[in-house]
């Protein structure tokens, strides 16, 4: 047995009851990033498993028959849902909001995205992935958030 399997071995069966209680105490990681081009600081939090479900939700887009990925506001729209201010509330939340960011330094914007990408599990590679895979064919998802 292997040393992973051994811990889960030791660990007690969990309960629903006990799996939601657990769950729910768990704190969204966050990571404060330095912007010194703009003299600022910005946190930014974890997502949510509904907020994952909208930002990959938003990049499909079916046409004629056929799955079209659009990466378009991508990292705009993954800045902006895991932006938060000093109180824990959401620094963005407007489709406008998306738009302005889009329009934004693509450096300070790949910062920010990566950022909530990473301490949220999401595969940047099946993001590029799919940024490929579309090509010329791009929609333009509204934001919903």
């Amino acid at each position: 047995m292997s040393e992973g399997q051994d811990q889960v071995v030791a660990l007690p069966d969990a309960s629903r009851e006990d799996f939601f209680a657990k769950a729910g105490e768990r704190k969204l990681a966050t990571e404060r990033v330095a912007f010194p081009e703009l003299g600022m600081a910005i946190t930014f939090r974890q997502l949510k498993g509904h907020e994952v479900d909208q930002y990959q939700k938003a990049r499909v887009a079916v046409e004629n028959d056929r799955q079209i990925y659009d990466t378009s506001r991508s990292r705009a729209q993954l800045f902006a849902l895991g932006a938060i201010n000093a109180d824990g509330t959401k620094m963005f939340s407007t489709k406008g909001d998306i738009d302005k960011l889009n329009g934004l330094d693509n450096v300070i914007l790949e910062r920010g995205a990566e950022v909530v990408s990473r301490l949220s599990g999401l595969k940047t590679t099946a993001v590029k992935a799919a940024g490929e895979v579309s090509g010329d064919e791009q929609t333009d998802s509204s934001f919903s958030g």
